[in-house]
């Protein structure tokens, strides 16, 4: 399934569908917090690892740590962990099935559950990378898209190898329907997403395509939140 059309018309065909995915945008004064923290981390992998950007925007660098390209917000964490909570509590509202899973181990009512973020990690990833299909812990997931260096209107081109020309750049969910089928659900993510969250259940998979032709990082801040008893 390919969502098609205007982003903010996405989540009637979500809800539609009962995906459990939820698109909204991010409060604009924190979106721009985590972006000026995220770019930031870019000059901060340059200085750390003592390489020039176009170097660092080059495939296959064996000689760099990977933990480079992982870091956590800094300055903006407060203020997305405030947005967050208020959308984790629009989530629930908006897929009340989800509520079954709050009632976990030592927690009997609603009322007695607690949300809180497990962490969050900002993902910079080069031309030709991608993330492969996996899943999350905790209750819920996230993703803000904060810099996405590159329209469907630019060539986008990938090697003459590829099999997933109609792919190239893009985010997918892949989940079973009602009836046990597995289906795609695939979000032409480029430049309009960025300040755009989505939500969805943790042990969603999900992946991530690899992008070409563009010398830039695409930049991500994704993260888990957990549930706990009230104190």
């Amino acid at each position: 399934m390919l969502v098609r059309g205007n982003k903010f018309n996405y989540n009637d065909d979500l809800m539609e569908h009962q995906t459990g995915i939820y698109l909204t945008e991010l409060n604009p004064f924190t979106f721009q917090m985590l972006k000026k923290d995220a770019m930031q981390g870019i000059d901060n992998i340059i200085e750390s690892s003592g390489k020039t950007k176009d170097y660092l925007l080059q495939m296959f660098q064996p000689d760099l740590p990977q933990e480079l390209f992982f870091t956590e917000p800094t300055k903006s964490r407060n203020s997305l962990e405030t947005e967050l909570m208020k959308l984790a509590n629009v989530y629930i509202n908006t897929y009340p099935d989800i509520e079954s899973e709050l009632l976990v181990s030592d927690i009997d009512t609603i009322d007695q559950a607690d949300l809180y973020i497990e962490r969050m990690w900002i993902n910079y990833q080069r031309p030709t990378e991608f993330l492969p299909l996996h899943l999350h812990s905790g209750l819920l997931s996230f993703v803000v898209w904060t810099h996405i260096p590159y329209s469907f209107n630019d060539d986008l081109g990938a090697p003459s190898y590829s099999a997933s020309k109609d792919r190239i750049g893009k985010f997918e969910f892949v989940f079973c329907n009602s009836l046990g089928t597995v289906r795609t659900l695939r979000l032409p993510v480029d430049t309009s997403f960025e300040g755009t969250i989505c939500i969805f259940p943790a042990k969603m998979y999900h992946q991530v395509y690899p992008f070409y032709n563009v010398n830039d990082f695409r930049v991500t801040v994704s993260g888990n939140i957990r549930v706990r008893r009230k104190h």
